[in-house]
């Protein structure tokens, strides 16, 4: 049985929000988030850029994650910092809210 693409998009960002806080957890990368099925085309370049990261042994968080992107022209293409920070606060979201992860920036706008 297939898994729903909401539940494959909400354990995706659980284990990247995971790593980003804590990169001793680098393992659930490869265990947790099968490459070949990730459902967003964002979460397959942040997967690669963090193996990229852990690979460089640099550590891996928002702001080098952030500059590692930017630095080969792929942080637009992700959504942004505002992306990368939404992961990053993910366990404080009670939800997975559509809306919110296609658009943090708002988000974030009206949060302040």
């Amino acid at each position: 049985m297939a898994v729903p693409k909401t539940i494959r998009l909400f354990a995706e960002i659980s284990v990247l929000n995971e790593i980003l806080n804590d990169d001793s957890k680098i393992w659930k990368l490869r265990q947790c988030i099968d490459p070949y099925s990730v459902s967003l085309k964002r979460h397959r370049i942040i997967r690669q850029a963090v193996a990229q990261l852990y690979c460089m042994q640099h550590p891996i968080d928002v702001e080098n994650l952030s500059w590692y992107l930017a630095d080969h022209g792929l942080l637009d293409e992700v959504g942004g910092y505002g992306y990368l920070q939404y992961i990053a606060n993910f366990h404080n979201s009670a939800s997975l809210d559509p809306y919110q992860a296609a658009h943090p920036a708002d988000s974030a706008e009206t949060a302040s």
